[in-house]
């Protein structure tokens, strides 16, 4: 049994994810952008926006990494149509949990550039506190996901808050100390809420 065989074995032995946990999963980056946001307090306005672009352009780089599995997958997996199908393919063909979260998002949107935007108006509308929201994540993941897809979801989220961390550094032309105390302490919180 090859690694693709393995992986669509153990996915299918398990309940796919309910469209619950689904946007659970898709709201997680912009509860890891808010830990490390707001862990010294409220940010300046221009600061969160460098931060917010960090966030997008990890989000569009894992959309573009997964460009040919996505079309593969919309050439030949078409039989269980809508988000969750979709994303299943994804999974099965071999994308991270992370990867099928943002390339479901996106194709929602009639243009792929607006997904960010879709996250967003998905997180505004869930009233989750980001603690909250990060320990339902490790729910999940422990619950749906196999450890291989758990760990990477939890990479990428970890990532992110390293991203988002260093977008927010204060240093004069991009020297001096990019990463403050309270972002570290935020994101030994997320790795935390993620039971990493």
């Amino acid at each position: 049994m090859d690694s693709h065989q393995a992986n669509n074995a153990h996915i299918e032995g398990r309940e796919w994810f309910t469209v619950s946990e689904w946007r659970t999963l898709q709201v997680a980056p912009f509860w890891v952008l808010d830990s490390v946001a707001f862990a010294g307090g409220r940010p300046e306005s221009r600061k969160y926006e460098r931060q917010q672009l960090a966030l997008g352009k990890e989000l569009d780089s894992v959309r573009l990494r997964a460009a040919d599995v996505v079309f593969h997958v919309l050439l030949e997996f078409q039989t269980d149509p809508g988000e969750l199908g979709l994303a299943r393919s994804l999974v099965n063909e071999g994308c991270s949990l992370f990867e099928a979260v943002v390339v479901t998002t996106a194709a929602n949107c009639v243009r792929p550039a607006l997904f960010f935007a879709e996250l967003q108006r998905l997180y505004s509308e869930d009233s989750r506190a980001s603690r909250e929201g990060l320990a339902q994540v490790a729910e999940i993941l422990k619950a749906k996901a196999t450890p291989e897809q758990a760990r990477g979801f939890k990479e990428a989220m970890l990532l992110i808050g390293e991203k988002v961390a260093m977008a927010s550094g204060s240093g004069l032309l991009g020297l001096g100390r990019k990463v403050s105390d309270a972002e570290k302490a935020a994101l030994e919180a997320v790795s935390r809420q993620l039971s990493v």
